[in-house]
């Protein structure tokens, strides 16, 4: 069950898709939404740039200034966030730090049970679209449901189609796992998809994962194996019909060692479908 439930805030309309999803979650449970803040102070120093000789008092004056502007704009996210959380009608904390987003969204999201953020990050004095979520990815065990501007999911207006990606590893399982602990089967039609050389290894995992669906309550829709590469299966079958894709973290290693690209990092750029990493 989910009790705790991390944003990290940048006051972009990613943003809001995010709190509108860690909403309809912690409705479900009861769960607090904590959002997270931080002064991009690395950030603030890149953006000064070189300092010239006999410059540094200005350097100060524009950092100190820059870091002004930075934190009355921290100030107003908070905010909003505890605006929205009591318009919503659920549980809320407020976390602020000073540093490097996204070490610290790593070192907090060691404590909670889910991250939900945007495709699109956009902290203040960042350049690197996307660079937090991609670096999150590497580092944290926490599942992640990552969203793009707009997204339907978990609204329970209509069945929302999830594509579920089975790799070979216990993490790409795990990832059901977590999924099924948070999704409402009353919601969800769970399409599965593999990618393999061996016919029958497939078949055994996609078999295995339906019956396991099945025993959640869970009614999957498509069962579909293929051969081929797994990036251009993913376009081919999904592009325009998924509500969301459910990937195991280290599933996407073991991909990038079969040099069949970067499953994550292809739909992260392609932006238009959630993401739920488990």
């Amino acid at each position: 069950m989910i009790r705790r439930i991390l944003v990290p805030l940048d006051g972009s309309s990613y943003t809001d898709s995010a709190l509108e999803v860690a909403f309809r979650l912690a409705k479900r449970g009861d769960a607090e939404v904590t959002g997270l803040v931080v002064l991009d102070t690395p950030g603030i120093e890149r953006s000064i740039g070189p300092i010239p000789i006999g410059g540094m008092h200005y350097a100060d004056l524009l950092g100190a200034t820059r870091a002004k502007v930075a934190d009355d704009h921290i100030r107003d996210l908070l905010g909003e966030f505890e605006a929205a959380c009591q318009s919503a009608g659920v549980r809320y904390s407020k976390a602020k730090y000073q540093g490097s987003p996204s070490k610290w969204i790593f070192r907090e999201a060691s404590f909670y049970d889910i991250v939900v953020l945007g495709m699109r990050t956009h902290f203040d004095f960042e350049s690197q679209t996307g660079r937090h979520l991609s670096e999150l990815l590497e580092l944290t065990v926490t599942p992640i449901v990552a969203v793009p501007e707009k997204t339907p999911i978990f609204s329970g207006e209509s069945k929302s189609r999830v594509v579920i990606v089975m790799g070979e590893t216990q993490k790409s399982i795990r990832a059901v796992q977590r999924f099924v602990a948070i999704a409402n089967p009353d919601i969800v039609e769970p399409v599965l998809f593999m990618a393999h050389s061996d016919k029958d290894y497939v078949e055994y995992y996609l078999e295995r994962t339906a019956n396991y669906l099945s025993a959640h309550g869970f009614t999957p829709g498509e069962i579909i194996g293929t051969v081929g590469q797994v990036i251009p299966a993913i376009q081919e079958h999904f592009k325009e019909s998924a509500d969301l894709f459910v990937v195991g973290s280290s599933t996407l290693r073991r991909f990038r060692a079969l040099k069949v690209g970067n499953v994550t990092r292809a739909l992260i750029d392609d932006g238009a479908t959630p993401l739920f990493i488990g």
